[in-house]
């Protein structure tokens, strides 16, 4: 069957980065880091990803459902950062999970949904004050799209950034965001995201099509 998943991001840190949440320039940087050329996973990192697949196995190893939304995930590591994919419906139940193998590490993480900084220092958490901006249009829901995502042009792939309005009188309007052919949002292969129109939240979603084996009864 089919497995498209909404995913949201979670990024994780040695504190040799010097990134801090509060500075201004604190997404500027996170950019940079993700625009430079790849470095290999630090020591740090690699054994941060050993103790969470350790409790909830790799996607690429897995015939099973679980909370990661892609692997390998030491594919996303770079140097001494890694943006971690994790499946919205599990997030809830991971993060605490993730954090405590973070702090383990001593490791600082940041949750770009909610802006919850979570130092390797201490059992802290603080939630950073963000001002809240509707998303008025197309490539506004593009650009925060792949911003909070981390969103690149997939290697390979023709076609280009395109978002729709839907909406939504119950849950709220949100933008459909994904890279492909003009007009077709695909159902299979799904690489974007859903921004919502009021522009509280963002849904990172990956659509990985994985075909797992029939039940014997």
């Amino acid at each position: 069957m089919g497995d498209d998943r909404v995913s949201a991001s979670f990024w994780c840190w040695a504190p040799a980065l010097a990134l801090n949440p509060h500075s201004h320039d604190f997404f500027d940087r996170v950019d940079r880091l993700q625009d430079a050329q790849f470095q290999p996973p630090a020591t740090v990192i690699v054994e941060f990803v050993s103790g969470l697949l350790k409790r909830y196995p790799d996607l690429s190893d897995t015939q099973t459902e679980g909370p990661w939304a892609d692997g390998p995930m030491i594919r996303d590591a770079d140097g001494q950062f890694i943006d971690i994919e994790i499946v919205w419906s599990e997030y809830p139940k991971v993060v605490p999970f993730v954090v405590s193998t973070a702090r383990h590490f001593k490791l600082d993480c940041f949750d770009p949904q909610t802006y919850e900084f979570y130092s390797g220092k201490n059992l802290s958490v603080e939630t950073l004050p963000h001002s809240v901006t509707p998303v008025t249009s197309a490539d506004a829901a593009i650009k925060k799209a792949r911003h909070i995502c981390r969103l690149d042009n997939p290697a390979g792939s023709s076609g280009q950034w395109q978002a729709i309005l839907v909406k939504d009188a119950k849950f709220g309007d949100e933008w459909n965001v994904w890279f492909g052919q003009t007009g077709v949002r695909p159902t299979c292969g799904l690489y974007g995201a859903s921004v919502k129109a009021d522009g509280s939240v963002t849904f990172c979603e990956i659509g990985l099509c994985k075909v797992l084996p029939r039940k014997s009864n």
